[in-house]
């Protein structure tokens, strides 16, 4: 609660992956319909500079947030784990409304298999941010007999999802 004193704080990168990893291991434990961000204040705000003349501009924060947002409106969550501690994840989706697989993998980097995907998705498109890249696509990932096998960026939170985005 303290940490609005030391605005820098904010602009770090393990900072903003631990907030977002929070995020995604709520909305996986409590499968939320929306999310109300309470940080969206000038004291935790998610956007840099706006002082002595600096222009404002989007954080790693912010682009977390914006990447939420590739979650299907309306598309139901669905129960999905991890057997790797340090890869948080939470899908929603249905035939539908497009499907939305969120990861947050707070390790290194590593080889992820998923399972138990819909028999008629041919193709995952993931989206990136980290430290380095906000919301960069990434090369579609192939899926075949409802599986997916891919890397996982260290320390990254990748959104796959059934449509471009």
């Amino acid at each position: 609660p303290d940490s609005y004193r030391h605005r820098f704080l904010f602009l770090e990168p393990w900072y903003a992956l631990d907030e977002i990893n929070l995020y995604v291991r709520c909305m996986a434990l409590s499968q939320p319909a929306s999310i109300l961000h309470w940080q969206l204040t000038d004291d935790y705000s998610i956007l840099r500079g706006g002082r002595n003349g600096q222009p404002l501009g989007p954080t790693q924060r912010f682009f977390d947030l914006k990447q939420l947002d590739l979650t299907p409106p309306e598309a139901p969550s669905l129960g999905i784990t991890s057997d790797r501690p340090r890869i948080t994840a939470a899908a929603y989706g249905d035939a539908a409304h497009g499907w939305a697989i969120h990861l947050v993998n707070t390790g290194t980097t590593r080889a992820v298999t998923i399972t138990g995907l819909p028999a008629s998705l041919t193709q995952l498109y993931p989206t990136i941010t980290d430290a380095t890249r906000n919301m960069q696509a990434l090369v579609p990932v192939s899926v075949s007999n409802g599986t997916a096998q891919f890397n996982l960026d260290y320390q990254s939170f990748v959104t796959l999802t059934s449509a471009k985005p």
